[in-house]
């Protein structure tokens, strides 16, 4: 029975997801740290977005049922999920810069009251 073992593949997956989300707000402070425009990066930031949207479902049916030894088809894929999400929380981890230190209003319209202007 792989019960188990998806269930603990679908939790690992699960607490990678965050990644995503993540990068998406490092990305934006570390160039408003800059001081530069983040309109490119986020151009391409979304194509490849649509890029893993295409191959993600494209690799887990190649992958469905590759390995004919495993007790259910869907193992393979959520390895390979799960080592891909695993990959990437790590390269975040250790790749990307600290941004705490960039000042950013928290709330929208709060610019004034943040630099002490009122």
């Amino acid at each position: 029975n792989s019960l188990p073992l998806v269930v603990a593949l679908t939790v690992t997956r699960g607490l990678c997801n965050g990644v995503f989300t993540l990068g998406r707000v490092g990305l934006h402070r570390s160039y408003l740290k800059c001081g530069e425009d983040d309109t490119v990066a986020f151009g391409w930031l979304g194509a490849a977005s649509a890029v893993a949207t295409l191959c993600g479902p494209a690799l887990g049916g190649i992958t469905y049922n590759a390995w004919p030894e495993l007790s259910h088809p869907w193992t393979l894929p959520y390895l390979c999920a799960s080592l891909l999400l695993a990959t990437a929380s790590v390269a975040v981890w250790c790749f990307m810069e600290d941004t705490t230190a960039v000042a950013e209003p928290l709330v929208a319209g709060s610019t004034a009251a943040a630099s002490g202007q009122e």
